[in-house]
């Protein structure tokens, strides 16, 4: 069915996005948006299928190309709600925010802390290895299981797991204790 939809068989194409939507609705269930944002992404990568297709070529399989193609449908649109986020918290009254009944200014340093934290975070997994990264975002940030990271990058269980201990390790070299 792949190759028939590469080669722009209309009907191939259909089944891989009926096949696709479960998948990239599941995926982007664990992003953090509300559920017009959620649904909005799913038909731009389901739009998305039939005119990138062709980039399947080379790739390892279908659910990585899907993979990669949602988390990159899905990456502006998450900056635009995180710098809303920020510019709420810049912008607004610092008292006024810390009266509300459910923020303290101990959740408020949680949340500047855990922001810096997240933010060495991102930097590090943007500098490490494609391969280091490719695997800690499919199993900690989508929550897939070893054996589904194993079958989407066409490796086995035993290489997933050995990518996993070097990213960990790359990533406790360039974070250290600010884990």
């Amino acid at each position: 069915m792949i190759n028939h939809a590469l080669n722009g068989d209309r009907r191939s194409i259909e089944a891989l996005t009926r096949h696709a939507h479960p998948r990239i609705a599941g995926q982007v269930a664990r992003y953090p948006l509300d559920d017009e944002d959620r649904i909005d992404l799913v038909q731009t990568v389901l739009l998305q299928i039939p005119l990138k297709i062709r980039s399947l070529r080379g790739q390892l399989s279908f659910d990585g190309w899907l993979f990669r193609l949602t988390a990159t449908a899905a990456l502006p649109l998450l900056r635009s709600r995180r710098r809303e986020r920020a510019r709420f918290v810049a912008y607004s009254d610092i008292e006024e925010v810390a009266s509300l009944p459910s923020v303290t200014m101990a959740s408020l340093e949680n949340v500047v802390l855990a922001e810096r934290r997240n933010a060495r975070l991102r930097h590090a997994l943007r500098d490490a290895p494609a391969d280091y990264r490719e695997v800690l975002l499919a199993r900690y940030d989508e929550g897939r299981s070893l054996n589904e990271i194993a079958r989407t990058l066409a490796l086995n269980k035993r290489e997933v797991q050995s990518r996993l201990r070097g990213a960990r390790a790359h990533l406790r070299s360039i974070l250290g204790d600010d884990r």
